[in-house]
């Protein structure tokens, strides 16, 4: 199981299929289907569209899941100075974003599917709080929660390859863009 849904409702426990906007229950053989685990220890709280976005917005970068380095296709999340740092990278670019949270345990992993669990985090409610097993991830809020595998590997580390910058400059996008299409006549490309 990669990524799975748990959802709060007033129903008694079982198998349902959402009909339209009800919960149909099912005579569908549990066994069919996964358990969604649950993972016990709190990491993490995150508001909603601060978690959700974040995770959105990295994962466009994200490899394929193809291939030798199945660490590459998931996001690295880890604890950094107070913060929270969601990075991903296809082997050839490399973003990362930080976000606030409050930090209840120092915690770093990898986390699978991020496009699926941004989808699905963007309907959770209320805040949001990250719980770790051994192999799983789990996002509670208010009506459910979302469960993600955790990628088995050690994420590249890209802090000793990429430089450490001095300075930091703000610019207009447009500016920055304009500038750069003015330069790319004297490159060789």
């Amino acid at each position: 199981l990669d990524v799975g849904i748990r959802l709060k409702t007033d129903l008694k426990d079982g198998m349902y299929q959402i009909v339209g906007n009800e919960f149909v229950e099912t005579k569908t053989n549990p066994e069919d289907f996964p358990i969604v685990p649950v993972a016990k220890e709190r990491v993490l709280q995150f508001s909603p569209a601060a978690i959700s976005d974040s995770i959105s917005n990295v994962s466009k970068h994200a490899a394929k899941s193809e291939g030798s380095h199945p660490e590459l296709s998931g996001v690295h999340v880890k604890n950094v100075n107070g913060r929270v740092r969601i990075t991903t990278t296809d082997a050839f670019r490399l973003l990362s974003v930080e976000i606030g949270s409050k930090i209840l345990k120092s915690t770093e992993f990898i986390m699978a599917e991020p496009k699926k669990v941004a989808q699905l985090l963007s309907s959770l409610t209320g805040k949001i709080t990250v719980k770790e097993s051994a192999e799983h991830i789990e996002f509670e809020g208010e009506n459910g929660s979302v469960v993600a595998r955790k990628v088995d590997g050690h994420y590249p580390d890209f802090e000793k390859i990429y430089p450490k910058f001095k300075e930091q400059f703000v610019v207009s996008r447009k500016s920055l863009a304009d500038a750069l299409k003015e330069l790319k006549a004297f490159t060789s490309s």
